[in-house]
């Protein structure tokens, strides 16, 4: 096919939303804690997707606002909802971080 020419798309006013900030959350010990109960493997297989998680999520954590920035928000996010459908990492879960936000 063509590439998508951009010109074509209309722009969109964008809101202005402050972002929240989160402090340090080590989620890799609950994750590697569940793999070793429920899946039985060793978690030191997964241990590069986990620093390269980490990696994503100090990248979200200091995001640029402009459409990079939405790219990796995106890309987090997608990564974590991946994650939390074989892993439950919800408030009240077996593989729960707590989590603190400031505004």
């Amino acid at each position: 096919g063509r590439p998508l020419n951009m010109e074509a798309v209309p722009r969109m006013p964008m809101i202005w939303l402050d972002l929240k900030e989160a402090g340090e959350f080590p989620f890799a010990n609950a994750v590697r804690q569940y793999i070793l109960k429920h899946y039985g493997e060793n978690p030191d297989n997964y241990s590069e997707e986990l620093k390269k998680l980490e990696q994503l999520r100090q990248s979200a954590v200091n995001v640029t606002r402009d459409f990079e920035g939405c790219s990796t928000l995106r890309k987090y996010f997608g990564q974590l909802h991946y994650l939390q459908s074989r892993i439950p990492m919800g408030s009240g879960e077996e593989a729960a971080v707590p989590v603190t936000w400031t505004e």
